[in-house]
């Protein structure tokens, strides 16, 4: 297997995002130095989440029977399936720091206008909420459309010029959409916010709009439409370009996971799905600049 340029530039980001976090937990007293060190780079086993995604494997075992040779080449030594999966399922916390780090980089270099919504990530149906081990104690049953699912909300803000991710939030399955919307959610963001129905609140919008950011919604049935400019009009038919989104995260990204056994492994390949669809939408040139943000 060989690498294509693209990859080798997320490397390198996320190399330097996991050595600058790990220098920070050394500084803070979190990390202990001694001991063995890792089968695998720590930057190699969030690369390799990422890569296992991007190529389309769903089992890790499909994905390793794939990276055998080239795992023998780069580190040098024969790693066993059960060494090699150990260390996949123990990147969440740093997936999430290099996550966190790309979406202050995106809010930083934002064009004004966008779109916020929510989608669900289940775990299972709701017929098999009370067997499932997974989430128990923050999952919740909720329902899309007339569809009830035992899971989570993923809320996101995204770029309606780039596609961005600007930021995300994990609720239970039960969180309304206004509830989730907070300051942290939008903060650092001027502009145009464009929501669904799910978002009307003339509270949230005066608040919003004391930190120079107008929250835009169509209207209910009964309520009265109000005087409304084309460039809103435009707006709001462009507001499904963050549905579009989650449809690439769940049809390309595998954002869900299936094949979850454990709740690491659940937010694991979650956040490795949002981190990856996050680095695609990079020029080289941007890139180079987001390992900077992480101190």
């Amino acid at each position: 297997m060989k690498l294509k340029k693209n990859h080798i530039a997320w490397y390198c980001i996320i190399e330097d995002l996991v050595n600058k976090v790990d220098a920070q937990l050394i500084a803070d007293g979190r990390v202990n130095r001694r001991g063995r060190k890792p089968v695998i780079p720590r930057a190699y086993a969030v690369f390799y989440q990422i890569l296992k995604i991007e190529l389309g494997f769903t089992t890790t075992f499909t994905f390793y029977l794939a990276m055998q040779d080239f795992l023998q080449t780069e580190h040098g030594k024969t790693i066993s399936y059960q060494q090699f999966n150990a260390t996949l399922q123990q990147n969440t916390f740093y997936l999430f720091a290099a996550l966190s780090a790309v979406t202050q980089y995106n809010r930083a270099t934002n064009s004004g206008y966008f779109a916020i919504d929510s989608t669900v990530v289940p775990i299972c149906d709701i017929g098999h909420a009370k067997r499932s081990k997974i989430g128990k104690g923050s999952a919740k049953i909720g329902h899309s459309g007339k569809k009830f699912f035992y899971g989570y909300k993923l809320h996101g803000v995204i770029d309606m010029v780039t596609m961005r991710l600007m930021s995300f939030k994990m609720t239970p399955a039960n969180v309304s959409d206004i509830k989730a919307l907070d300051e942290k959610m939008v903060a650092k963001l001027a502009g145009v916010l464009v929501g669904d129905k799910g978002y009307i609140s003339a509270q949230k919008n005066a608040e919003l709009l004391k930190k120079q950011l107008r929250l835009l919604t169509p209207v209910r049935k009964n309520m009265k439409q109000a005087p409304i400019s084309t460039e809103d009009l435009v707006l709001l038919r462009q507001r499904n370009r963050i549905e579009s989104t989650w449809g690439t995260l769940k049809n390309n990204w595998q954002l869900i996971n299936r094949y979850a056994r454990c709740i690491e492994s659940f937010f694991n390949q979650l956040f490795a799905s949002i981190l990856g669809y996050s680095l695609k939408k990079f020029d080289d040139q941007r890139t180079s600049n987001l390992t900077s943000l992480i101190s």
